[in-house]
């Protein structure tokens, strides 16, 4: 079953995405990754269950070191996924929190959703604040435009008045 860890190219796929695609072990796919389009080769399926059922099952398995060359992610990991069962999840959390290194965070997906509400809202808040200082500006500009207008007019009613005034 593990096979597919021999070659850099290799690439396992779900039954629900080979069947629909009509690969099976031993054909090549082209992917588009960092580097342009490249071929991988099917060295097996296998029937998702759980997080793999995600996207109707549509999903497929590689080398963690080998997908990280072929789409150029470098030689760290920004984030790993594990699914446990709902009961056991704090436990986990929290064997996971004692055997990492400090730095490293370890959330339940929830939290990721709370992190990315919140910097939509801070995103907002930025927005409303440009687009009060941008009426600011607007109204300062209409009101300088009004006053010079005003200024223009009561010069011209000066001089006409100077004028009709003016004897020879």
């Amino acid at each position: 079953m593990l096979d597919y860890l021999e070659a850099p190219n290799s690439i396992m796929l779900s039954q629900a995405f080979a069947a629909r695609h009509n690969l099976k072990a031993g054909d090549s796919i082209p992917l588009y990754t960092s580097h342009g389009r490249n071929d991988f080769l099917v060295s097996g399926t296998f029937k998702p269950i759980g997080v793999g059922e995600v996207f109707g099952g549509q999903v497929a398995v590689m080398d963690i070191y080998a997908a990280q060359a072929a789409f150029n992610r470098g030689a760290g990991f920004d984030r790993i996924d594990v699914m446990t069962q709902r009961e056991a999840a704090a436990e986990v959390r929290q064997a996971l929190r004692a055997r990492l290194p400090s730095g490293v965070e370890v959330n339940s997906p929830g939290v990721r959703g709370e992190n990315t509400k919140a910097m939509v809202a801070t995103l907002s808040r930025g927005l409303l604040v440009s687009s009060f200082i941008a009426l600011l500006v607007g109204v300062f500009l209409i009101f300088n435009s009004f006053s010079i207008a005003s200024t223009a007019s009561g010069v011209s009613s000066v001089r006409m008045r100077l004028s009709m005034n003016t004897t020879f």
